[in-house]
């Protein structure tokens, strides 16, 4: 079986589901303006997120802005801008200086953490690359302090060029 294709089944025996398609760009107002010109386009939701290197597990602290759509109702996109001077040689920044932006990633997410620790370790027994992994803990005044609020990788599954992005959420985010 192609390598492809064992991650693909391994994805849906742990109960992963497709969250989003994302971009890399290097200017996410443009890249919203452009892509708002395309019919179903339109609302779009912005933040800013810094990752200290405590948050980091592969890869340097950094900085992106995300910008999320919904196009027709149910297919989220993603646009994913590295902060200048915040994010140098990060995957993100070394990506866009060597392909450009475009399609990234795929982003896949599962039902538990435990989910997505086994199709983690399975695609890394496959020997695909953990190439940017990072995690948040809820802060200081949630009802959850303490405990993990996200866990994201993103992996290289050679040939296909392209990423997979795995990402564990807190039911209660």
């Amino acid at each position: 079986m192609e390598k492809m294709e064992m991650v693909k089944k391994e994805l849906e025996n742990c109960g992963a589901s497709l969250a989003h398609v994302g971009f890399l760009t290097w200017d996410n107002d443009k890249a919203m303006e452009r892509l708002n010109q395309i019919p179903g386009f339109g609302t779009w939701v912005s933040d800013a997120t810094d990752w200290s290197q405590d948050d980091m597990i592969v890869g340097p602290p950094n900085s992106i802005r995300c910008s999320n759509g919904t196009v027709w109702g149910n297919v989220n996109v993603e646009l994913v801008q590295p902060v200048k001077g915040k994010s140098s040689g990060t995957h993100f920044a070394e990506y866009l200086e060597q392909s450009g932006e475009g399609l990234h990633h795929f982003c896949y997410k599962f039902p538990n953490h435990e989910d997505f620790k086994r199709a983690y370790q399975y695609l890394k027994d496959l020997g695909c690359r953990d190439v940017h992994h990072g995690k948040l803990n809820f802060g200081e005044g949630s009802a959850y302090a303490g405990e993990m609020l996200v866990e994201f990788c993103y992996i290289s599954v050679e040939p296909s060029g392209l990423y997979i992005e795995l990402n564990w959420t807190h039911p209660n985010a």
